[in-house]
C-alpha cells in the first residue's frame, strides 16, 4: 500500500510539473512579441582572431562596417549590434548605478549588455516609452549614453526617473548616462536567466569575441546576396552565416521547448498509467 502510494504521487508529481511546462510555453508562444519581426532578416560575422588579432582591430572594422551599413538605400532600415534581438546568452555584466554603495561582500546585480549600432531600434520598431534612442553622440568619449529596458527600469528605478543617471556596465566600463526606456523584449531561455537590459553604442567597445549581428528589413534572398558583397568588399575572406528571419530564429527556439514539454508529459502519462 505504501509502494502504491508513493507511486501514485510520483505519478502526479510528474504530470502537474509537465502542465506547468506546458503553461509556461503556451504563455511564451502567445506573448506580446513587442515588435514587428515580419521582414526582419538577421546574420552572423565573426572576425578569426589570426587576422583582427586585437580588441582594436575588430572595433575599427565593426564601425567602418555599421558605417557602410548606415549609409546603405537598398533596404527601408538596416543595423547592427553584438547579438540578435530576442536571443538568450548575452553577456552578463555586473551594473553600478552611481550613487548606489554595496555593502562588504554583496555583488552587484547582473544586466545583459547589448551593443548595438545605428538604427537599431528604428530597424526593429522597437517601441521607446520614454527618452529617445541612440544616437552618433552617445559614442563620444565623455558623452556616453545608453539606452534600458523597461524591466530595468522598473527594478532599478521604481520610483525614480531613469532618464538622466549614470551607470556603469561591468568593473572596468565607462559611465553611461541614460537616455531613453525601451519595452522589454521577449527572450528565450529560462525565466531564472532572463534579465534587465541595457543596449549601449557599437562604438563603445569591442563586440565580445569578435561577433557582430546584422539585421535588415527587407526580402531573405535580396538582404543575404546585398549585405554578402558589402562584407566582401571589405574584407573578401569574411564569410556570413546563420541567415535567417527573425520569425525562423522565433520558431527555432521554441522547438526545444516543446520536445521537452512533450517529452516530460509522456512520461508522466506512462508513470502513471
Amino acid at each position: 500500500s505504501g509502494l502504491l502510494v508513493a507511486e501514485l504521487t510520483l505519478a502526479l508529481v510528474l504530470l502537474s510539473s509537465a502542465g506547468l511546462l506546458w503553461r509556461d510555453f503556451l504563455a511564451r508562444y502567445w506573448q506580446d512579441p513587442v515588435i514587428d519581426t515580419s521582414g526582419v532578416v538577421t546574420m552572423r560575422l565573426a572576425l578569426p582572431a589570426q587576422k583582427y588579432s586585437t580588441p582594436a582591430d575588430q572595433k575599427r572594422f565593426l564601425e567602418q562596417l555599421n558605417q557602410r551599413l548606415s549609409e546603405m538605400r537598398a533596404f527601408s532600415a538596416v543595423t547592427m549590434a553584438s547579438h540578435v534581438p530576442m536571443e538568450f546568452g548575452a553577456p552578463a555584466r555586473e551594473l553600478f548605478v552611481e550613487g548606489t554603495e554595496y555593502a562588504a561582500g554583496e555583488k552587484p546585480p547582473l544586466v545583459s549588455y547589448l551593443l548595438t549600432g545605428a538604427h537599431y531600434f528604428e530597424t526593429l520598431k522597437l517601441p521607446l516609452v520614454r527618452g529617445r534612442g541612440i544616437e552618433d553622440v552617445d559614442a563620444r568619449p565623455g558623452q556616453e549614453g545608453a539606452v534600458v529596458d523597461e524591466r530595468f527600469a522598473t527594478r532599478f528605478f521604481p520610483n525614480d526617473e531613469p532618464i538622466g543617471r549614470r551607470i556603469r556596465v561591468g568593473a572596468t566600463g565607462v559611465w553611461y548616462t541614460i537616455v531613453g526606456v525601451a519595452r522589454t523584449l521577449p527572450q528565450s531561455g529560462p525565466p531564472s536567466g532572463l534579465r534587465p537590459v541595457v543596449y549601449a553604442p557599437l562604438q563603445a567597445e569591442p563586440a565580445p569575441d569578435g561577433r557582430a549581428a546584422i539585421i535588415v528589413r527587407g526580402p531573405l534572398a535580396a538582404a543575404s546576396a546585398t549585405l554578402r558583397e558589402e562584407v566582401r568588399e571589405m574584407d573578401p575572406s569574411l564569410p556570413l552565416f546563420a541567415i535567417e528571419t527573425l520569425d525562423q530564429a522565433q520558431a527555432r527556439g521554441r522547438v526545444s521547448a516543446r520536445l521537452f514539454s512533450t517529452w516530460f508529459a509522456s512520461l508522466a502519462v506512462v508513470a502513471l498509467i
